[in-house]
């Protein structure tokens, strides 16, 4: 398993090192290419936001899947290197991947350990790139403002990291929209997250019975269409 991380011009700065543009067709602009997931790769997009009047709080690194939407809120207390916030992504990325796939009853906890496991076999990699999906800028801003709204109420007490993964959870249950071939798709990315994790962890639970209240995996790659 591959992940791309598609840092913006801020989480680059945040970074202190100079990314290499994302390869730019012929005509085309750079530094601002669309992405997209495919069965061996994951992409992401990556960018670092400092709250307003929060001088004194955490940072947050905000990760946007490509293809669902589903947003990795990670918090930043202190200065990381590329190679610590890579693994720390991956670890939240596989934490809400068992998450998702146990409340949709497709895993138990007894399987978790399993789950890493799994991911540790797919040898993941990562590549650093510098460019911003400008079709994600919305989702982005849209993080912004109810990570900014929840900071505010919380006060001077902040959020704790629980109280951050909860967030995410809230935010990737609303709807989301984005616009394929002209026409304006809407959806909710935490369905689409667990379509995902179905096809890439298939081995945990591909012979496991399907409880009644489970869409089968057929429905779930019809999703990805």
């Amino acid at each position: 398993m591959k992940f791309l991380l598609s840092c913006t011009n801020h989480l680059t700065r945040f970074l202190h090192t100079d990314l290499p543009r994302l390869p730019t067709p012929p005509g085309a602009q750079a530094g601002v290419r669309r992405l997209s997931s495919t069965p061996a790769e994951l992409a992401f997009q990556c960018h670092y936001y400092q709250p307003r009047y929060q001088g004194w709080g955490p940072r947050y690194l905000l990760a946007i899947e490509a293809e669902s939407r589903y947003c990795l809120i990670l918090p930043l207390r202190l200065a990381i290197s590329q190679a610590e916030l890579a693994e720390q992504l991956q670890a939240l990325y596989l934490t809400h991947v068992g998450y998702q796939l146990f409340e949709t009853q497709m895993l138990q906890h007894s399987d978790m350990t399993a789950l890493e496991q799994l991911f540790v076999a797919m040898q993941p990699a990562v590549s650093w790139v510098r460019n911003t999906d400008l079709s994600l800028q919305g989702t982005i801003t849209q993080i912004e403002f109810f990570l900014q709204d929840a900071l505010e109420h919380a006060g001077k007490a902040g959020l704790s990291d629980q109280q951050v993964f909860v967030l995410s959870l809230q935010f990737n249950e609303t709807t989301a929209s984005r616009t394929v071939q002209g026409k304006k798709q809407r959806f909710v990315p935490a369905l689409r997250f667990v379509a995902d994790a179905m096809l890439r962890f298939g081995p945990l639970f591909v012979q496991q019975q399907l409880p009644d209240n489970v869409v089968d995996l057929a429905a779930y790659k019809a999703l990805r269409r």
